[in-house]
């Protein structure tokens, strides 16, 4: 897949998560679902800043070129970063299941007006 396209598919999905976050309530399990869903697609942007337009590399950048018979190449290792990101991605997804299951223990009491 092309480097363009790439962007592409990222653009599109984050277009689609901020238009569902938008639309579900937070509350609601489905709000759940997009918060995490939207907390792995920071971390593939993460990966793919990092591996400089190659998600797989998982943040092993390399960088080469060629020419009269030589070759150049450079590889910049952000692996440290790519684990580090994904902690504090598994750490958030664990703090938005806690609050979701605390908003729904503790729901509000109707008071009635008599």
């Amino acid at each position: 897949m092309a480097l363009l396209d790439k962007i592409a598919v990222l653009g599109l999905a984050t277009a689609i998560l901020v238009l569902l976050k938008g639309l579900v309530e937070k509350t609601a399990q489905a709000g759940l679902a997009v918060s995490i869903i939207w907390k792995f697609l920071m971390l593939a942007i993460v990966l793919f800043a990092l591996g400089l337009g190659n998600i797989e590399s998982m943040g092993l950048a390399t960088l080469g070129s060629e020419g009269n018979g030589a070759s150049n190449i450079v590889v910049f290792d952000f692996r440290l970063f790519t684990v580090l990101a994904t902690i504090i991605v598994a750490l958030t997804i664990i703090r938005l299941v806690l609050e979701f299951k605390e908003a729904q223990t503790s729901q509000p009491i109707a008071l009635k007006a008599t």
